[in-house]
């Protein structure tokens, strides 16, 4: 999982980025063969999240599912950010 430390620093790597010849963004290109993998993780990790809520939504009582998919997402935004 990215914490947001991760993505920022990503981005930053990102934002540095040029918009002439590649050989000049050495960091970049370096760092690509991680980061590209760890934010397609992230993505199916969201993806999956997003699955399991839109099931309790759909085939769960509704008190039981607003529960279960509030827990859901206090859990996927929590480790977001407090790791």
């Amino acid at each position: 999982m990215l914490t947001q430390d991760d993505l920022n620093m990503i981005k930053e790597r990102a934002e540095k980025v040029t918009h002439g010849p590649w050989y000049a963004d050495a960091e970049f290109i370096a760092h690509a063969r991680e980061d590209i993998p760890r934010l397609v993780a992230e993505v199916e990790r969201l993806r999956k999240a997003i699955v399991v809520a839109e099931r309790e939504l759909w085939w769960g009582s509704p008190e039981s599912a607003c529960i279960r998919v509030s827990d859901l997402l206090k859990d996927v935004l929590e480790s977001d950010l407090t790791t």
